[in-house]
């Protein structure tokens, strides 16, 4: 794959930084532990995208598991948000349990009603075809609004080209962010669209592996949070973190703790921060008795021909 800056004309080879930067995004979540990395780099913003891409391309790379899904499905909790594929048109609808089919077909059906609570059972053989869990938590649908933006990944002309299509319809069915990311919104979404790339005789760029928008499609793999919005159970489990800036690494390690995550920070930031960065890394190390792990993670580097580039400090710990 080769890239270029949309302010230049040419295409170049894609640099170790990059490559390492994607590279950071899988180890993350190859691992058991609740690992922890502390990242510092010239560029925090360009370098941010690459992790959040390999994240996403972790994600979409995982082999379907239909016992996993149908999981999803039963652990759909009353007052859970679906997406619900009446004839030709998807409606939001409120689960109101999962429970014995109705009749004598038998089997496991998820209960669930519009806003005019009419109730539809719908059985296991329709919940890949007929249902997208769209919000798994318990609120109420004010309205069955028509959604007309629901994706279709499976038949994405780039994605195509690079995942099976099983894969990706495993990715949408579960319809979760892999990797949640705390930084400057405005200013991350603004500069996603910087670097262009070329593969396979086509052009693409960042947008193309990163859904985030609801407005624009209903899946989304990344979930840009707020310092107000708090972990949830399935975040903990299912996604990794990645937060942006010495100030907001300070604000959010404590709450972090529980959680695979990555804190990346800019080398121009304020010498303060970053220093005091440092001290509040190595009292939660001392604290939480936690042990390093950059032999790992060097070695895993190696193996797969990545270094880390001049200017670049890293740490990591479980």
């Amino acid at each position: 794959m080769k890239y270029k800056a949309v302010s230049s004309g040419s295409l170049v080879e894609m640099e170790n930084w990059m490559k390492m930067a994607h590279f950071l995004g899988w180890f993350v979540h190859e691992q058991k532990e609740k690992v922890k990395i502390y990242v510092s780099v010239p560029s925090s913003l360009l370098f941010s995208y690459f992790i959040v891409l390999g994240s996403v391309d972790y994600g979409f790379q995982q082999n379907i598991d239909n016992q996993n899904l149908k999981n999803k499905f039963l652990s759909l909790q009353k007052g859970s948000q679906v997406l619900y594929l009446a004839g030709a048109k998807w409606k939001k609808c409120t689960v109101l349990g999962v429970e014995d089919f109705p009749g004598s077909s038998g089997g496991v059906a998820i209960k669930i009603k519009d806003n005019k609570n009419s109730v539809t059972y719908v059985s296991e053989r329709r919940w890949l075809t007929n249902v997208r869990i769209f919000n798994n938590e318990a609120s109420e649908v004010k309205n069955a609004q028509i959604v007309k933006n629901v994706s279709n990944i499976v038949e994405d002309n780039i994605l195509n080209l690079f995942y099976k299509k099983e894969n990706l319809s495993a990715a949408e069915m579960k319809n979760k962010p892999k990797i949640i990311v705390s930084a400057i919104k405005k200013e991350w979404i603004e500069n996603l669209s910087s670097i262009k790339f070329f593969a396979k005789e086509r052009f693409m760029d960042f947008s193309n592996f990163i859904f985030l928008d609801e407005s624009k499609t209903t899946f989304r793999n990344i979930e840009l949070v707020s310092e107000k919005v708090k972990l949830n159970e399935w975040h903990i489990d299912q996604s990794i973190a990645l937060v942006i800036g010495a100030g907001k690494s300070l604000r959010r390690i404590d709450e972090f703790t529980n959680i695979k995550s990555i804190y990346l920070v800019d080398q121009y930031e304020s010498t303060e921060k970053l220093e005091d960065l440092k001290m509040k890394i190595e009292q939660r190390f001392l604290v939480d008795g936690s042990a390093s792990i950059n032999g790992l993670l060097l070695s895993a580097m190696e193996d797969a021909g990545i270094s880390i580039p001049k200017g670049v400090e890293i740490f990591a710990w479980k």
